[in-house]
């Protein structure tokens, strides 16, 4: 059966408020086609402006006010799939679930928009919501909007009530929705049911009643949320953006920011079961009690309850008592993560831990930096657990107190750098050091084997050296440069036969191990300590500018890495003369120098270094050429610039790149120059 209009502006079907406007109560009956019209003014106590048992299809139609006493104010389905494209459901009321539709077979809404939806029962209870679409089933919503409804329980633009379904939405908008209880955006209600969400918005949504949770997403089942924003969310007592009620969640490339709360928990809340991070960053969330970004544990947290951070960043966040960036009563990993200007006016600017369970608080590759605690522990504060720092830095905190660590427990820390606090010292705590630690005083009782203490890291600012998050990167000259124990950076750290792929990179991802030692061509025998591993390969800048249009980018990186050795940094276009001159002095000298370039694309080049002596010195002067490929691997070619006769030579080197290939970088190695002066004088790129 087919209702074809002229179109929903000029074509209206209107139920009088004495019935359902389209009632097709036949179980299996035909398909029954809806497009272009209007159907309005429904009354009834199920599905008042469609009533179907049996399949739907709806294009290009607006359904519009009409009022259910019960269920389905725009639509009710419950044995046939809906099928919801182009239409405007909007306006429309229902006593006690689906203000807009109430869905109870598997369906698909696309390019619709479901606005203005109603759910008028006074009533808290959990049954009672989806003013915007009541759930049931497997539904599937893409390139659609659910905006602006408002229920008197729990689920303002969805309520997702089924228990071993799926609801999925795919690009949709859901903004501006208002709960009392409840899930304001999204109320993800069974434990056997899950939510899907990717390339979505889940914005301005509200939840109204003091004791009020989840504004954004309440999860009480299996949710997963990818390259999607929780923003601008605000509830009424406990988690702004996203409430982890029970179940699993997972998020990846999700943004949670500028969500707030008068309770704990203003980016996310952590009641029960687990949650993962995966390149999120929480950012600049606000809760007045505790946990600005994120908040895990409390009375519902039961054993397994767990939260895992792994290439992400919790920044800006405030919490008015602990944990300006994290509470927790309960598991805590972080893995190459970032905290970052989070701030909490009594206690734990980054991280507040309180697990007298007895789980231990992990953090391995990750940057604690510029928080900040009114009273102690700027970066962190263990009030009753463990934890283990495994190549951290934490740095530029700020507390009266303790700066950096507090702890009234046991912290396990090793290859990592605590130092260089804005104000407060940089622990006091029970520590454990397993050496190979730095700080730049001595509260942190670093005295085990390689460790150093009143040392100044010589830390760079806290930036985006690479990867997803930023870090404090390392200056050549840093003391923690080749100074961490081999053994906990890339070795069988646990016995276990397989080494810890965690700790063969840097927090940005990079490998742990150098490529050459200084004045040799084998891999380094020491990693550094601290979340960075320094790399001279791995500079700032944007050298891929072709101004001139010769195919080639017009500037050179050249940067000076080793003390002692004559030179300066400066960028220079491809004909200039950035040189590199060592002076020997009779002892054994070694030194780098880097010339770098990026954005190669696929083609025929050559490459030409000068280079000159005295006839006094017997060093001998390399260079090292490297095309690598974005995937890591690498051409290497050597060549001996001064070959013993001490005469101005000049070379050429032939290479090809392809696509796939990004920069070439160019690696003099000065050594054994025991008294004269030896130099590159130039290094000049061609296309051929």
């Amino acid at each position: 059966m087919t209702l074809e209009g002229a179109g929903s502006a000029s074509t209206f079907i209107d139920g009088g408020a004495a019935a359902s406007v389209i009632d097709i109560n036949v179980f299996g009956g035909p398909e029954v086609i809806i497009t272009d019209l209007t159907i309005q003014n429904g009354s009834a106590d199920k599905g008042a402006g469609i009533y179907a048992a049996t399949s739907v299809t709806i294009n290009n139609a607006v359904i519009t006010q009409n009022l259910a006493a019960n269920y389905g104010g725009g639509i009710y389905v419950y044995d046939g799939p809906l099928i919801l494209d182009n239409t405007t459901v909007s306006d429309n009321e229902a006593g006690l679930a689906g203000g807009g539709i109430d869905n109870r077979f598997d369906s698909a809404i696309t390019n619709s928009q479901i606005l203005n939806n109603r759910i008028t029962t006074p009533s808290p209870a959990v049954t009672v919501g989806g003013a915007g679409i009541h759930n049931r089933s497997n539904l599937t919503i893409t390139d659609s909007s659910i905006v602006g409804n408002t229920t008197t329980g729990g689920g303002g633009g969805v309520f997702n009530n089924a228990y071993q379904d799926t609801l999925t939405l795919t690009n949709v908008i859901v903004d501006g929705n208002e709960a009392l209880t409840y899930g304001a955006g999204i109320y993800n209600y069974g434990l056997d049911g899950s939510l899907v969400i990717e390339d979505s918005q889940v914005i301005n949504n509200t939840t109204t009643d003091p004791v009020s949770e989840g504004a954004g997403v309440y999860n009480r089942g299996t949710a997963t949320i990818t390259d999607s924003t929780i923003s601008g969310n605000t509830s009424g007592w406990t988690a702004a953006g996203i409430m982890q009620r029970d179940g699993v969640m997972v998020l990846t490339g999700t943004d949670v920011v500028n969500n707030a709360t008068s309770g704990r928990g203003g980016g996310i809340f952590v009641g029960n079961g687990t949650l993962e991070l995966d390149n999120s960053p929480v950012d600049a969330n606000t809760a007045v009690t505790g946990g600005g970004g994120i908040y895990a544990g409390g009375w519902t947290a039961g054993p397994g309850t767990a939260v895992t951070l792994v290439d992400s960043t919790i920044s800006n966040n405030s919490g008015s008592s602990y944990g300006g960036g994290i509470y927790t009563s309960v598991l805590l990993t972080l893995v190459s993560s970032t905290l970052s200007g989070n701030t909490a006016t009594v206690f734990g600017g980054g991280i507040y831990g309180n697990d007298p369970s007895g789980d231990v608080m992990t953090l391995t590759n990750c940057t604690v930096s510029n928080n900040t605690a009114d009273n102690s522990g700027g970066g962190v504060y263990l009030q009753s657990q463990d934890a283990v720092l495994n190549n951290c830095t934490i740095s530029s905190n700020s507390s009266p107190g303790t700066g950096g660590i507090r702890s009234a427990n046991t912290v396990t820390v090793r290859n990592s750098i605590i130092a260089n606090q804005i104000s407060g010292i940089d622990c006091s705590m029970a520590g454990n050091s397993i050496g190979y630690n730095l700080e730049s005083g001595t509260s942190c009782g670093f005295t085990a084997i390689g460790d150093q203490q009143s040392t100044d890291p010589l830390l760079l600012p806290l930036a985006n050296y690479g990867g997803p998050t930023e870090t404090h990167a390392l200056p050549f000259d840093s003391p923690a440069v080749d100074s961490a124990d081999p053994a906990g950076c890339w070795a069988d750290q646990d016995g276990d036969a397989i080494p810890e792929t965690d700790l063969l990179i840097d927090q940005r991802g990079q490998a742990r191990v150098d490529i050459y030692a200084v004045g040799n061509d084998a891999p380094d025998e020491f990693c550094d300590i601290g979340a960075y591993e320094f790399d001279p390969y791995a500079l700032a800048g944007d050298f891929e500018e072709d101004a001139d249009g010769d195919g080639l980018p017009d500037q050179w990186f050249y940067q000076q890495f080793v003390a002692g050795v004559d030179g300066q940094d400066c960028t220079q276009a491809y004909t200039g003369s950035c040189s590199l001159l060592v002076q020997g002095d009779g002892t054994l000298k070694k030194a780098k120098q880097l010339f770098h370039q990026a954005g190669l694309a696929g083609d025929s080049y050559t490459l030409t270094l000068r280079s000159s002596a005295d006839n006094a010195g017997l060093g001998r002067l390399r260079a090292a050429i490297r095309v690598r490929h974005t995937n890591g691997t690498s051409m290497y070619e050597f060549v001996n610039l001064d070959k013993g006769t001490h005469d101005w030579q000049e070379y050429t080197i032939p290479f090809t790149t392809t696509d796939d290939y990004d920069f070439i970088r160019v690696l003099p190695l000065i050594s054994e120059l025991q008294s004269g002066s030896a130099q590159v004088d130039s290094v000049i790129l061609t296309k051929n």
